[in-house]
């Protein structure tokens, strides 16, 4: 993993129009400096000038908020998992699919797993 390289992608969408409808991200605790996200597109990278330390993990608690006033705004709360691999690792991890695409009622009890890929 290197600094700017983008190790993970996430995206939330709202259903709101115009302003209102907007994303933003944020990392609410687990990067301990590490990891940086693009507030506007999700995009989770190494922080410029860090060095990773093969065989370490993170748990980085992400937080995905519409645009709405204060008072009708609304957010979910992930957690992205990161485990640090050797780069010549020969057994990287493969997923059946490239995307995947989830919808979550607001209804959905807090602590829930989503998805979950073995």
């Amino acid at each position: 993993m290197r600094p700017g390289v983008t190790e993970c992608l996430l995206t939330a969408a709202d259903a709101d129009e115009g302003l209102n409808g907007l994303v933003t991200y944020e990392i609410l605790a687990g990067a301990q400096g590490d990891f940086i996200i693009s507030n506007r597109t999700g995009r989770i990278t190494v922080t410029p000038g860090v060095t990773l330390t093969v065989g370490r993990s993170y748990a980085l608690t992400v937080k995905a908020s519409d645009n709405a006033p204060e008072t009708q705004r609304r957010s979910s709360i992930t957690t992205v998992y990161i485990e640090v691999l050797p780069p010549n690792n020969q057994s990287p991890p493969r997923f059946p699919l490239l995307t995947y695409s989830l919808e979550v009622s607001e209804a959905m009890r807090i602590g829930a797993i989503l998805l979950n890929l073995q």
